[in-house]
């Protein structure tokens, strides 16, 4: 039937939690009202949330409440809303402000973020962003910024102490976003979910729409998928933690798991490498799902066939996957094959296209069921 419209009044002595998913059409908190969102919950708003009360959705390490609204025009969502993301201690993230205009000063200097911080001068905080010119990232921030956090922008953060959340506030993303990104140099742009909820991100999505698909084009061939940092526990600065998320079907459960996710988590950044020029990514609403539990693995399905090597030499791990699937070729399957985005170039394992190779190292070549013929692998 039809949905209801909510409204939570003001001068209330207990306000509601969700601990489960549900909807409503409109959404109306009134002023001292407030509305908490429970990690692992989800609420989808059809019609147009108006918040002039305290709406907070909260995160742990079992995953994050997860907001959408669904209103049909971008002024669906006004008022406030606090975000929080769960960080693991003492390891580096790329995060993306799930919210627009939250001040950069104010989040750096919020006690309970924890951003890791030097106070010996000179002063700077565990975070910074990606300067695409350089290739590399920025000094880390002194506190001295000004500004807001930009919506689609990744940044380098750390936690320190204690596992725990940073929250950040501001307005909801609520219409399609667009975001430009840069090829002056290499074309690596440090990106990322502006939603408040998970986004599709691969071909194996269930979402409507899913951010590879819908950005093919604007990447690089090459390395047309995303590239996440996951630290390992034991990471001491010189592996190289960053993960291919594409639409290669290979699912590696063993020793050395890769990540396998079709969804990317709200707060969630990443890299991607621009094609020629640079161009715009769309983050758009159909790609938004309530897919926050974290992790949000692939489904139990079989495997393409496939092998990883694995090249190890004292604490540094490298490793190359080549896998098999009827409807990919010898030569460039953009987002399928992903190229070796490696942040310690001494000591890497790859391979090379079959046809057509140009001199890219690859760290996922996807080719078809070999046939008679002998193949030799670069």
């Amino acid at each position: 039937g039809d949905r209801e419209h909510a409204v939570i009044p003001g001068a209330l002595t207990n306000y509601p939690i969700l601990t489960g998913f549900t909807s409503c059409e409109d959404l109306q908190l009134e002023s001292g009202a407030s509305l908490t969102l429970n990690p692992a919950s989800g609420l989808t708003v059809y019609g147009e949330l108006d918040n002039r009360g305290t709406l907070e959705v909260r995160s742990d390490a079992s995953g994050s409440g997860s907001l959408i609204v669904a209103g049909q025009v971008s002024s669906e969502a006004t008022g406030q809303v606090s975000i929080q993301s769960f960080f693991t201690a003492d390891q580096w993230h790329i995060f993306a402000p799930p919210v627009s205009g939250q001040s950069l000063k104010d989040f750096l200097e919020n006690t309970s973020n924890s951003i890791a911080k030097k106070t010996s001068p000179p002063e700077f905080y565990g975070m910074t962003d990606y300067d695409e010119a350089t290739n590399s990232w920025n000094n880390f921030y002194t506190g001295g910024e000004s500004g807001n956090l930009i919506s689609g922008q990744g940044y380098l953060t750390r936690r320190q102490d204690s596992d725990g959340t940073v929250t950040a506030s501001g307005s909801l993303i609520a219409s399609d976003f667009s975001l430009p990104i840069a090829a002056s140099n290499a074309g690596w742009n440090a990106v990322g979910n502006p939603f408040s909820s998970a986004i599709g991100v691969t071909s194996d999505a269930t979402t409507t729409e899913n951010f590879l698909t819908t950005n093919l084009d604007q990447l690089d061939p090459n390395y047309s998928v995303l590239y996440l940092w996951d630290e390992a526990p034991e990471y001491d600065g010189t592996q190289n933690n960053y993960k291919v998320i594409g639409n290669a079907g290979y699912i590696d459960n063993h020793n050395y798991p890769e990540l396998d996710m079709d969804y990317l988590q709200a707060g969630q950044g990443f890299l991607v490498k621009s094609i020629s020029g640079g161009g715009s990514l769309l983050f758009t609403r159909a790609m938004q799902s309530h897919n926050n539990i974290v992790p949000v693995l692939k489904q139990a399905r079989a495997s393409w066939h496939g092998f990883k090597l694995v090249a190890v030499h004292g604490d540094r791990r490298e490793s190359t996957i080549i896998s098999f699937n009827e409807e990919m070729t010898l030569g460039l399957d953009p987002s399928y094959d992903a190229g070796l985005l490696n942040s310690k170039p001494d000591f890497s394992i790859y391979s090379r296209l079959l046809e057509g190779d140009q001199g890219i190292n690859f760290k996922i070549q996807c080719l078809p069921h070999p046939d008679s013929s002998d193949w030799v692998l670069p």
